[in-house]
């Protein structure tokens, strides 16, 4: 039996929709920037559990129901 020794992924399976993202001053807003239209966003703790979710209104996400730590989001587009 042979077996595959390569466990990256491959590149191809992520979007390139080069979607940029920066937090607002007070830290309770993510403002998108994108060449698509984004219609939400799914935040996960570290853990896995889902933090917060909901729509992308105007380019924004409020976020500040959030403690301070490190997340992984989920954005969809239109």
């Amino acid at each position: 039996m042979k077996y595959d020794t390569n466990l990256a992924v491959n590149e191809s399976a992520f979007n390139t929709n080069n979607i940029k993202f920066a937090l607002s001053a007070d830290n309770t807003t993510l403002r998108f920037v994108s060449p698509v239209a984004l219609s939400s966003a799914k935040i996960y703790s570290t853990a896995g559990q889902l933090a917060t979710e909901g729509k992308i209104s105007d380019n924004t996400f409020n976020i500040s129901g959030l403690k301070t730590g490190l997340y992984f989001i989920v954005i969809e587009n239109k």
